[in-house]
């Protein structure tokens, strides 16, 4: 199952939701661990041990694809960034990989520049200070010898001018030479203004400034309630269909839309799950039916008539699809009805 973390805006840094896609129950405990640590790759509550420690989450809550877990910075200030963990919670039979995101900031405590010690993957680095002063630069150069006049003795000889170089060309005829390059800049230019014109050039800066603008209304509006709910949905939108830095923000903020039961972002949800519809493509490795039919029925009891109707497609195709697992059948048992 696939395994999610994200930064906790309400609180801050040092804060992180921990995600899977599978139901929760109270008084749950999970262990973390680093498979490329050696020696002591289990978290701790004072940092990295050789043991096994259970944790036990700040907060538990569910989701649209299942349940997430609040950890401080008991946990976030002890991982490196994209660093390889395993998440594992025997309760659920779960267990899971992923790399530490880096939109996960720390906590006050500023994160240490070289790694611990035992981790083999990553030697010290000692830096020592030369105390020796440095010279500043002479103000012709950082070469000075190319820059010094050299004077030659009375008695020392000057170098000698080379031949000197005849045109044999007539007047008339340096004349054309000079007016056809002036000629071939003239064309030059117009065929190349096209593709250098003001508007082509600031259309990449205006783009990443629209990119840093979404991403600035995203992170103040991801802790909004249900009245930013379809603020959230088209910010969130915006990023997750972008190329750029800030489609993980763009998941968080319609996550947080379909949280508030907003429709267009369960009917998102519900799409890019769907079996029988081409809209997953690109947004997760294969269909969900459990999460395609949760959404469709969370939209249909907000009196959505089209999350009914595409709710009923997927039952009609779940009921003619022998080869249906056991697991999805399960879901549209529940779901169907």
């Amino acid at each position: 199952m696939p395994l999610r973390i994200y930064p906790n805006h309400e609180r801050g840094p040092g804060y992180a939701w921990i995600e899977i896609e599978a139901a929760l129950p109270t008084g749950v405990v999970f262990t973390i661990s680093a498979p490329n640590r050696v020696n002591k790759n289990y978290l701790g509550a004072i940092g990295w041990q050789a043991a096994p420690y259970e944790w036990k989450p700040i907060e538990l809550s569910g989701t649209i694809l299942g349940s997430r877990m609040l950890v401080g910075p008991s946990v976030v200030d002890h991982i490196w960034e994209d660093e390889l963990l395993e998440l594992r919670i025997p309760l659920a039979g779960y267990s899971g990989q992923t790399t530490w995101p880096d939109d996960v900031s720390p906590s006050g405590v500023a994160r240490p520049i070289n790694p611990v010690s035992d981790d083999p993957l990553h030697l010290p680095v000692v830096t020592v200070d030369d105390p020796s002063p440095k010279p500043p630069l002479p103000a012709t150069g950082e070469f000075p010898e190319a820059n010094k006049v050299v004077e030659l003795d009375q008695g020392q000889a000057s170098p000698s001018p080379g031949p000197e170089v005849t045109s044999h060309l007539s007047p008339f005829k340096r004349l054309g030479i000079v007016l056809w390059a002036i000629a071939g800049l003239a064309i030059g230019y117009g065929i190349g203004y096209a593709y250098m014109s003001p508007s082509s050039l600031s259309a990449p800066a205006a783009f990443v400034d629209n990119i840093a603008s979404d991403v600035a209304e995203a992170q103040r509006l991801l802790p909004g309630t249900a009245e930013k709910a379809e603020q959230i949905y088209q910010v969130g939108l915006r990023l997750r269909t972008s190329r750029a830095p800030g489609r993980e923000l763009g998941l968080q903020a319609l996550h947080r839309a379909a949280e508030l039961n907003f429709v267009p972002a369960l009917l998102w949800f519900g799409k890019t799950a769907d079996p029988i519809r081409d809209a997953w493509q690109g947004v997760r490795l294969s269909p969900d039916v459990a999460l395609a039919l949760d959404s469709y029925g969370r939209a249909e009891r907000a009196n959505s008539a089209e999350a009914r109707q595409l709710k009923a497609a997927l039952c009609r195709h779940i009921q003619a699809d022998a080869t249906l697992s056991a697991s999805n059948r399960g879901a549209a048992s529940n779901g169907c009805t």
